[in-house]
C-alpha cells in the first residue's frame, strides 16, 4: 500500500503499476488487493497500470486506486484499470474512486482503458472507475470502457454524483455506463452496451452528442416511480440524440426493472438536438404491474407512457361491481 496523505507528495514517477507481473520475473510480487490512495495529497506520474498481466499466467485481481479529501492525482501517459496482455491471463475487478470535494484525476489529455486485452486468451472483466459526488476526472482524450482482443465483459464507469470531461466516452457491448451526475464530451458518447442513469431515480448528465449502437442482448436500464419520476438521460447544449447501427423494434430495448407505476415518464431530452429515432425504433422488457405501455416522441423529448393492462383494468372493475353490489343487497330493506 502506498499513501499519500494531505501535504504529501508524491512526483517524478515514471510508470506506476499497482499490482503487476512480467514473465516470472517478480513472481514474489503480490497482484491481488495492492492501493494507491491520493487522501489529501498530490501524486503526479506517467503512465498508471492496475492489474497489469505483461506476459505470465497469474491472476491481478482487486487492485484499487482511490482519489479523496482533496487528494489531486496526474497522470501524463495511457491509463489502464484492468490489463490483461498473456493468453491465460486474467486482470479482474480492479478499481479506481475520485469522490469527495475538491478530489481530481487529471488524465492529460491522455486514453483511459476499463478492461483492456490484448490477446484472445486474455480476460479483463469487471473493472470499475467511479466518479462520486464532489469528484472530477477531466482531461481525458478517450474514455473506452472494454478493449481489447480478449474478454473485456462487466466493465463499468460509474458516476455517484461527479464530473467527467473527455474529448470522447465509448461503451463496448458488454460493459456499462451507469449513475447520476455529469459528463462533458467534445466529440461525443458511443454506446454499444448499457447505459442505466440514476442511483434509483436520478438524472444522467450529458453535454455532447450520444449515439446509441443498439443490441437486443444489451438493453437500457431505466427505473419509472411514483408521480411520473423517473431515470433520465439529460443531453444538453443542443447536442443530438443519434441513431446508430441496430434494427428498430427489436435492438433498441429498454429494461423498466420491474417499475409497477403507471403514468407518463420522460426517459431521454436532447433540448434543442435532432435524433434519428422513430417511435417503433423501441421495445421494451420486464416491465412489472400488470401494466403494458408505449413510446412516444414529444418535441425534443422520448416518453414511455405506463398503463394497466386492459385485463387488469376489466378485474379492478369486476371487483367494484361485486363490492356495489354487495353494498346494495346489504342495504335492501328486509
Amino acid at each position: 500500500m502506498v499513501t499519500v496523505s494531505t501535504g504529501g507528495v508524491l512526483t517524478n514517477v515514471r510508470d506506476m503499476y499497482v499490482g503487476h507481473i512480467n514473465n516470472g520475473q517478480n513472481n514474489d510480487n503480490p497482484t491481488t488487493n495492492n492501493q494507491l490512495l491520493v487522501t489529501g495529497g498530490i501524486a503526479s506520474m506517467r503512465g498508471l497500470s492496475l492489474g497489469y498481466i505483461q506476459t505470465d499466467t497469474k491472476d491481478a485481481l482487486a487492485n484499487v486506486v482511490s482519489v479523496s479529501s482533496g487528494g489531486q492525482l496526474s497522470t501524463t501517459g495511457t491509463t489502464f484499470i484492468g490489463r490483461a496482455n498473456n493468453a491465460t491471463s486474467t486482470s479482474n475487478a480492479n478499481t479506481v474512486t475520485i469522490s469527495g470535494a475538491g478530489s481530481a484525476w487529471d488524465a492529460g489529455n491522455q486514453i483511459i482503458y476499463v478492461g483492456h486485452t490484448n490477446n484472445a486468451g486474455a480476460v479483463s472483466n469487471n473493472n470499475i472507475l467511479t466518479v462520486a459526488a464532489g469528484g472530477e476526472l477531466t482531461n481525458v482524450s478517450s474514455l473506452i470502457v472494454g478493449f481489447g482482443s480478449g474478454t473485456e465483459t462487466g466493465n463499468q464507469v460509474v458516476l455517484n454524483g461527479g464530473t467527467i470531461s473527455a474529448g470522447t466516452l465509448t461503451v463496448s457491448a458488454g460493459n456499462s455506463l451507469s449513475g447520476s451526475g455529469t459528463i462533458n464530451v467534445t466529440s461525443g458518447v458511443t454506446v454499444d452496451g448499457v447505459l442505466s442513469p440514476g442511483n434509483s431515480i436520478g438524472t444522467m448528465t450529458v453535454g455532447g452528442d450520444l449515439t446509441w449502437n443498439g443490441s437486443a442482448s444489451t438493453p437500457w436500464v431505466f427505473e419509472l416511480g411514483p408521480g411520473n419520476t423517473a431515470d433520465l438521460l439529460s443531453i444538453t447544449g443542443g447536442n443530438d440524440f443519434t441513431k446508430g447501427t441496430g434494427t428498430g423494434g427489436t435492438d433498441f430495448v429498454f429494461d423498466f426493472a420491474g417499475s409497477t407505476d403507471a403514468g407518463t415518464f420522460d426517459l431521454v431530452t436532447w433540448a434543442g438536438g435532432s435524433t434519428g429515432f422513430v417511435e417503433s425504433d423501441f421495445s421494451y422488457t420486464n416491465l412489472g404491474g400488470s401494466n403494458t405501455g408505449s413510446f412516444q416522441i414529444s418535441g425534443s423529448t422520448l416518453q414511455f407512457v405506463a398503463v394497466p393492462e386492459p385485463a387488469a383494468l376489466a378485474l379492478l372493475a369486476a371487483g367494484g361491481a361485486i363490492g356495489l353490489g354487495l353494498l346494495r343487497r346489504r342495504r335492501k330493506p328486509a
